[in-house]
């Protein structure tokens, strides 16, 4: 490289502009540390388990002023204009009112959410039931000699009058599967 000595420090940006623009890489180097100063957050507080807070939004409606640490500093042209008539007055209720608002609707779609699962839960529960009653339906059917556990734990078999008014049963819990889909 020809022209004005450079140190290593200057190497990467003589790099990435060329040798021939080390201000206007120092100006927009300057222009990038300002702006990452505007990117921190303008409003700290602390709620009421003790725990402190940061963020770029107003803390919720229900934080006391008394504990907003740092809130955003409005510019005088803007809070003469901003505290003088109704629309002043109103604008912090209206956001109060559209954030209720918001959790109203996201509490109701939870419920929503969570309604559906135990429908979900049930139908599939449901239909489980009814494919074992099918396939018991289909064993009843068959004529295998089926066995259940008597008061004392021994096996005992069905007797043909038990295993038609065990299928009859059966086709009516059936039945209901059928109708309840």
């Amino acid at each position: 490289m020809t022209g004005l000595p450079t140190s290593r420090a200057a190497a990467p940006f003589q790099a990435f502009f060329g040798a021939a623009a080390p201000l206007p890489a120092l100006a927009l180097s300057l222009l990038l540390l300002l702006a990452c100063g505007l990117a921190h957050a303008q409003y700290i507080w602390i709620d009421e388990k003790g725990v402190r807070h940061y963020s770029d939004r107003p803390p919720e409606s229900n934080v006391p002023a008394s504990r907003i640490i740092k809130s955003p500093a409005v510019p005088e042209a803007k809070a003469g204009a901003a505290n003088s008539g109704p629309a002043a007055d109103a604008a912090p209720s209206e956001l109060a009112q559209k954030n209720a608002d918001f959790k109203k609707r996201r509490s109701e779609q939870l419920e929503k959410d969570k309604k559906a699962a135990e429908d979900a839960a049930r139908k599939s529960s449901n239909k489980a039931a009814c494919e074992r009653m099918a396939q018991y339906q289909k064993t009843l059917a068959s004529g295998e000699r089926i066995t259940q556990p008597g008061p004392n734990g021994e096996r005992r078999f069905l007797t043909e009058e038990q295993r038609i008014a065990e299928m009859k049963e059966n086709a009516a819990h059936l039945n209901d599967c059928k109708n309840a889909q």
